[in-house]
């Protein structure tokens, strides 16, 4: 399994043989799971690794770990992994609710620790972004402009204490594993490139050669090339027509590239400022081009008219695979970049009233 979303919990102890293999000697004690089964994925793997049968309220593994690693362990019936880290010559315990099974606790290892108080920190923060998603949804069949509004701060002030949350985190543990995957998880998509990078500064040596650091380095080495006072990269993507659009064609003017989707819940939501602002400002020699994460030809143009989207859009209809959305590292929309005439990259992600007032600084 490539990416964990959500946790598990089970015990976990590691040791180390003297012919210099190490394994993790998985024990857990849980309630309410006789007779399930307990399988095992590493993070490079879409396939168990290993399972086991809970006899008796326990289960056991024995896992070779080289390194630290991040697993995860899913209980039959269930969606929702517990995530850890395993590491040479760690003892560690995990217990739980087999019927709660991503709310037992890992413990015994300073890494494992870690990541626990990582699943600790984010917990409430999981839960507020699960309201504010339901909140979404249910505004996004209404009109009502002050609701929206008034989402939008819950959404800002949620996205601050993330931050807040995260930075905290990584100050307190920068030996941690657990601190590159909060920058990565948590805060890349809601800090500029350069306060990420003197972020993962402060995180130690170690850390940093870990393959998640490396990671994390090679993330941010391209990242920086679509930061602010970047010349944003050129590209080329067919319009709704099929002609190809090449973003170095727009210089001269200031262009929003926006990255939306039909499908995606926040960027219908943002449509009204987004069209306020073109309304305001089309005539000051300003544009946008929207780039769609579509897959469905259909929507896509629906959505266009339906949302009153009047500029300029292209997309390869390829989803997440979208090549723009590649080459920028946009991880998740919506997400723009305000170019000025040069195709410098003068502002990022600007929401709701922010994208007009903006504008109305820059073009007086």
């Amino acid at each position: 399994m490539k990416k964990f979303l959500l946790f598990i919990g089970l015990g976990i102890g590691c040791m180390q043989l003297s012919q210099g293999q190490s394994y993790c000697l998985i024990n857990g004690q849980l309630t309410h799971a006789e007779d399930q089964t307990i399988y095992l994925f590493s993070d490079t793997s879409n396939t168990p690794i290993d399972s086991v049968h809970v006899v008796q309220g326990q289960f056991h593994f024995k896992v070779p770990v080289d390194s630290t690693a991040l697993y995860g362990l899913f209980i039959s019936g269930q969606r929702n992994p517990l995530i850890t880290l395993l590491s040479p010559g760690a003892q560690l315990t995990i217990t739980g609710d087999g019927n709660q099974f991503q709310d037992a606790r890992v413990t015994g290892s300073a890494e494992a620790d870690a990541m626990q108080a990582y699943i600790d920190a984010f917990r409430p923060l999981g839960q507020r972004a699960s309201s504010l998603n339901d909140q979404i949804q249910r505004i996004q069949a209404t009109d009502d402009t002050g609701g929206i509004a008034q989402l939008r701060k819950q959404v800002d002030a949620f996205n601050a204490d993330v931050v807040k949350t995260g930075l905290d985190f990584i100050h307190k543990h920068p030996g941690n594993i657990a601190s590159v995957l909060i920058l990565m998880n948590e805060l890349r998509e809601r800090m500029p490139a350069v306060e990420l990078q003197k972020a993962f500064e402060t995180l130690t040596p170690v850390v940093q050669h870990t393959r998640y650091g490396r990671a994390a380095a090679d993330y941010l080495h391209t990242a920086l090339l679509t930061s602010e006072g970047a010349i944003a990269p050129d590209f080329t993507l067919p319009d709704t027509n099929g002609v190809p659009v090449k973003l170095s064609s727009f210089r001269g003017k200031y262009v929003l590239i926006d990255f939306w989707a039909s499908w995606c819940g926040p960027c219908r939501m943002e449509s009204p400022y987004v069209v306020e602002a073109y309304q305001q400002f089309k005539d000051k020699n300003f544009t946008i081009l929207g780039i769609s994460l579509d897959y469905d030809r259909n929507r896509w143009i629906q959505a266009i008219h339906d949302d009153h989207l009047t500029w300029t859009h292209v997309s390869d209809l390829k989803y997440w695979q979208n090549a723009v959305a590649v080459q920028y590292h946009v991880q998740s929309i919506p997400t723009n970049f305000l170019l000025d005439p040069q195709g410098r990259i003068i502002d990022k992600n600007l929401r709701g009233e922010e994208l007009a007032e903006t504008l109305a600084r820059i073009l007086k």
